[in-house]
C-alpha cells in the first residue's frame, strides 16, 4: 500500500494559506485515523489537522513554513513500522502516571467484590440497591 499525502485541506472562503505553528507528532511515530498531528495558524483561527490515515508519520515541511490550501506537508505510511524511539500508547495502557509497563503488562479491570456484603435498608424498610 502506497503512502498517503497529508494535504492542507480548504479551510474557508477567504483563507488560502497557513502557517505551521508545530507538529503534534514527531516524523516516524505511529498516528491513528483523526488524530491530531499539527497545528495550522490562520488569519482567523488555530486549527488541529486530524491525520486522514493510520500509520507512520514522515513530516515534509518545518514549524514556521507558511503553506498553501492543497499542499503536501507529510505523508503517511500504512504499512510502517514505527521509528526506535517512538512512544506508542500502548506501552502507557494499565500503568501508574508516569511509569511505562512492559509489552506483557494487559490492562485489566475488576468488578468490586461483594461477597459478604448485604444491601443497606433505607427509612421505610426499602432496600437501596444502588450499592448491591
Amino acid at each position: 500500500m502506497s503512502a498517503v499525502a497529508v494535504p492542507i485541506p480548504d479551510m474557508g472562503e477567504s483563507v488560502s494559506e497557513a502557517i505551521l505553528v508545530s507538529w503534534l507528532k514527531e516524523t516516524g511515530e505511529a498516528v491513528a485515523i483523526d488524530e491530531p498531528i499539527c497545528v495550522l495558524e490562520t488569519d482567523k483561527a488555530d486549527v488541529e489537522l486530524p491525520s486522514p490515515a493510520a500509520g507512520v508519520l514522515t513530516t515534509e515541511k518545518q514549524p514556521g513554513d507558511t503553506v498553501q490550501v492543497g499542499d503536501s506537508i507529510g505523508t503517511i505510511d500504512p504499512a510502517g513500522a514505527p521509528a526506535a524511539g517512538a512512544s506508542r500508547l500502548a506501552d502507557y495502557v494499565g500503568t501508574e502516571p508516569g511509569r511505562r509497563a512492559g509489552r506483557t503488562q494487559r490492562f485489566t479491570c475488576r468488578p468490586p467484590t461483594t461477597a459478604g456484603t448485604r444491601p443497606r435498608q433505607r427509612r421505610g424498610g426499602r432496600v437501596d440497591t444502588r450499592y448491591w
